[in-house]
Parts: C-alpha cells; sequence; structure tokens
C-alpha cells in the first residue's frame, strides 16, 4: 500500500506591517518617512548593510536587529518602523517613524 506524500505548500514570506507608534519615541532618534513598506524596507536594509553592518530583518515586527564593528569594538543596534500619527498629517498617506537604538558598546580583546 502506497502511502500519498502531502504536496507542500510554498511558504509565503510573513508581510511586513508598521507597530503601533509606542507611548515614549527618543527625541533625536527617528525621522519621518514616507513610502511603501516593501520599499522602506528595503531601502532600509540595504543601507545598512552598505555601511558593514550584519543584520537580520523581522517583517512581522517591522524591526531589524543588526551589529557593526569598528576598530575592534561592537555596536549593537535596533531599528523600528511605526506608524505615523495621523493628526498633524491629514494630506499626506504612508507616513511611519523609523527609530534608530543604540544598545552596548562592546570593547573586544585580541588574543
Amino acid at each position: 500500500m502506497f502511502l500519498r506524500q502531502k504536496q507542500k505548500k510554498k511558504q509565503k514570506a510573513p508581510a511586513i506591517r508598521a507597530l503601533p507608534i509606542p507611548i515614549l519615541i527618543e527625541k533625536n532618534s527617528n525621522v519621518l518617512v514616507s513610502g511603501s513598506l516593501d520599499d522602506i524596507a528595503q531601502s532600509v536594509s540595504e543601507l545598512l548593510q552598505k555601511h558593514g553592518v550584519d543584520i537580520s530583518f523581522k517583517p512581522e515586527k517591522c524591526k531589524w536587529v543588526g551589529v557593526a564593528y569598528s576598530h575592534n569594538r561592537e555596536l549593537s543596534l535596533r531599528a523600528f518602523l511605526y506608524k505615523a500619527p495621523n493628526e498633524n498629517l491629514t494630506d499626506l498617506k504612508d507616513h511611519y517613524i523609523l527609530e534608530f537604538q543604540r544598545r552596548e558598546l562592546i570593547p573586544r580583546d585580541i588574543w
């Protein structure tokens, strides 16, 4: 008796969706960006890679996790994309807040 193999369905890439804006955002760590989520995500990823940042992107959270190295030091960073509030942007569409967070600076010794 032969068992039928289940056909594997092609898995879709998770949809990119911006997070709701948090209560508090650091004053000097964010910018207002506009465009489609796919275009913004691709542009941010390409820019970080261009500057030598090792990144991973989580589309379901619209979050970048990265590590950059300079002069034997490690810089850990996070970036988030939030929905911009509509109260001040009534005539503009597809606006988001891109926030960067520096996590830590860890010195690494050379053995």
